[in-house]
């Protein structure tokens, strides 16, 4: 878990609900230095600080010290972004809800040549970057969607008294209670294409997803304030 810091809230960094672009809001509004150093980057032609993810950037905690802000989107419709996230397609959908009702690997077909061999390499460096500067945390199995970020059940991100938002329908109501002035930043949005879901996979997901179903149901006016049960 991790949490933005502002001077009032502690924002929940909640993987596929506008984090990235919160990330970039925050830095704007707080961290002059670093959105200096954004604003001024060097990009490669046809790129924007817009296109790149900048959480790494924006200061935060794994716990939280100040009352807890909470994004919660449509959990099928998080599903699907997190499934475009990871380059999952159609034919993956029924794997995916596999891994995660049952915590099994998903296997897939990677195409092979000198490409993909590079691209695994890159992961398996990531992979041990984060292990040494964070040995205390439970590493990521590789398929296991459970131990994804952008799989992780939005619910768990409530501390105490937390304050809620439908996400995208309040996020303006949200960046204002933060002090942000004007539009929100738009980062890391969709590149490839979504999967479809039946019905029958929509209820599965919804059903994995029970608890923040129930929450964002719960979330009917801007600022909900929710009391997790533990």
């Amino acid at each position: 878990m991790f949490y933005y810091q502002t001077p009032n809230y502690s924002v929940a960094l909640n993987a596929k609900v506008g984090s990235s672009s919160m990330a970039r809001a925050i830095i704007r509004k707080f961290q002059p230095k670093e959105d200096w150093l954004i604003r001024t980057a060097a990009f490669p032609p046809g790129v924007t600080a817009d296109d790149r993810q900048w959480h790494w950037m924006a200061k935060g905690v794994r716990t939280p010290d100040k009352p807890v802000v909470l994004l919660v989107r449509d959990p099928v419709d998080r599903f699907i972004s997190a499934m475009q996230q990871l380059g999952l397609k159609r034919k993956d959908v029924t794997q995916a809800i596999a891994s995660l009702v049952n915590d099994t690997p998903i296997t897939r077909e990677r195409p092979a040549g000198p490409n993909a061999e590079r691209a695994a390499a890159r992961l398996a460096r990531r992979r041990a970057r984060r292990a040494k500067r964070n040995p205390g945390l439970p590493q990521q199995r590789p398929g296991h969607l459970r131990d994804d970020v952008h799989f992780r059940h939005q619910h768990l991100y409530a501390l105490g008294p937390t304050i809620c938002f439908r996400f995208p329908q309040h996020l303006a109501e949200a960046a204002t209670l933060l002090g942000f002035k004007g539009p929100m930043p738009k980062a890391n949005e969709a590149k490839r294409e979504k999967p479809t879901l039946t019905a029958a996979q929509a209820a599965a997901v919804r059903a994995y997803y029970e608890a923040d179903q129930a929450l964002f149901d719960a979330i009917t006016e801007p600022g909900y304030v929710y009391m997790p049960p533990f």
